[in-house]
């Protein structure tokens, strides 16, 4: 039987969005995150994903009862099509990686999910100077040919500030609708 990582189409992207890019999505306020809408919306990328992601992304819109984050957040991960399984062999890859590069901890847990799942794209928001900048540099590239459009995308959306009335807002609002009418039916039972 194949997984879902085997149908993917071979043309498609495999990319692992970092908490911070999918949250900019999300909010108008930051600099990329029209840009970082725009990869979300590209039909061209297989999204990777961990439970590690879930957790750093919905914890907050949980507590504080953000519903329409809640449902952005949700959408997109539904959008997954490779769940990278959490288990024993990937936070012990975490903690080689934290150890030998100085990532954080949920750092280190997205690179060793990214790395295990054969990504081809890894999106953050870091800074050049941040240790999962470096990792990405370092690690990714020597395993993974399609790097210099990976660095691309992260100097993108680490240096671009985005238009106000641009054609990504409106795919934002479009996309941030389309999560709020789907989590209100489901309250509904639909």
């Amino acid at each position: 039987m194949k997984s879902a990582r085997d149908e993917l189409r071979p043309a498609m992207i495999k990319t692992y969005v970092d908490a911070n890019a999918l949250i900019a999505a999300f909010r108008s306020d930051h600099p990329a995150a029209d840009e970082a809408l725009e990869i979300l919306g590209d039909p061209d990328r297989a999204f990777v994903a961990s439970a590690y992601l879930r957790l750093e992304t919905l914890r907050k819109p949980i507590f504080y009862r953000r519903e329409t984050e809640i449902a952005f957040m949700e959408t997109y991960f539904a959008m997954v099509s490779v769940w990278v399984p959490t288990d024993d062999a990937l936070v012990i890859r975490a903690l080689d990686l934290a150890a030998q590069r100085d990532l954080g901890a949920m750092d280190a847990l997205h690179a060793a999910a990214a790395l295990q799942s054969g990504a081809d794209v890894f999106v953050t928001l870091e800074r050049p100077t941040k240790p999962l900048f470096t990792w990405a540099q370092h690690d990714l590239h020597s395993s993974n040919k399609k790097y210099r459009a990976m660095i691309r995308f992260l100097r993108l959306l680490t240096d671009k500030a985005g238009a106000e009335d641009s054609p990504q807002r409106a795919q934002r609002r479009r996309f941030t609708t389309e999560a709020t009418e789907g989590t209100e039916k489901r309250k509904r039972g639909e």
